[in-house]
């Protein structure tokens, strides 16, 4: 069976894995509540309300379109999360993996046309659906040009948000020096980059000549080297 997972409105990436779910089983979901309306003498009301709005919900064009298009923004920033997640030590991988993740969503600016055919396919054209939605108008041209619009003005908004947020990824280089399995290369001298960014950005608290020191120290020792986490070294 398909199981639909729980939406959380401060984890999007449990909304990424929601979102997926129904795009990849549409036709099987919109069938469950189908057959609960078939068969609505075996239902409490409350169960065949909720299913004849599913039902309306998944068989709506605009809210397939938009299905589509965060399906496929959540696959780039999915990734995106789980390499930063594994990678937080990598500061400079983790930039390019960013950069490269912000082009991706750029060139899927052009992707309008695949998402909207996809759409009619399903759905049906999104015509027949003015009455309900006052802000289409009435010729094919318009409302085309209300989804292309609609499609361009994510997109835009997404990669402003990441380019947004990290924005100062790159002065959190100071990371590279938890990284345990870099103290072998490091045994010769605290990497200079890492060690620059941490008293770029340390605003003159820290005694920076006898933390390299220290550092230096810490990176010859074998009991230091390699260890999985910052946390096991600390134990």
């Amino acid at each position: 069976g398909i199981r639909l997972p729980t939406a959380a409105p401060t984890r999007w990436n449990y909304n990424e894995r929601l979102i997926s779910v129904i795009k990849n089983n549409h036709e099987q979901v919109l069938d469950v509540f189908l057959a609960i309306m078939e068969n609505a003498t075996c239902w409490d009301s409350d169960t065949v309300s909720a299913a004849k709005g599913f039902i309306a919900f998944l068989e709506d064009f605009a809210n397939y379109f938009l299905l589509l298009v965060f399906s496929d923004i959540f696959e780039i920033t999915e990734n995106l999360f789980k390499t930063l997640q594994a990678k937080y030590m990598a500061i400079e991988f983790c930039a390019k993996e960013v950069m490269e993740a912000g082009n991706l969503l750029t060139e899927m600016r052009n992707s309008f046309q695949n998402i909207y055919d996809r759409t009619v396919m399903v759905t049906g054209p999104p015509e027949t659906q003015r009455k309900r939605r006052k802000l289409i108008h009435a010729d094919e041209s318009s409302v085309t040009q209300h989804y292309r619009r609609l499609h361009t003005e994510i997109f835009d908004k997404i990669v402003v948000q990441i380019n947004t947020r990290f924005e100062n990824i790159g002065k959190l280089k100071f990371l590279e020096l938890l990284d345990s399995s870099k103290f072998l290369k490091y045994e010769q001298g605290v990497a200079v980059s890492a060690f620059k960014s941490l008293q770029e950005s340390d605003g003159g608290y820290l005694d920076t000549a006898s933390l390299q020191s220290e550092l230096n120290v810490i990176c010859k020792k074998s009991t230091f080297q390699n260890k999985a986490n910052i946390r096991k070294i600390l134990k």
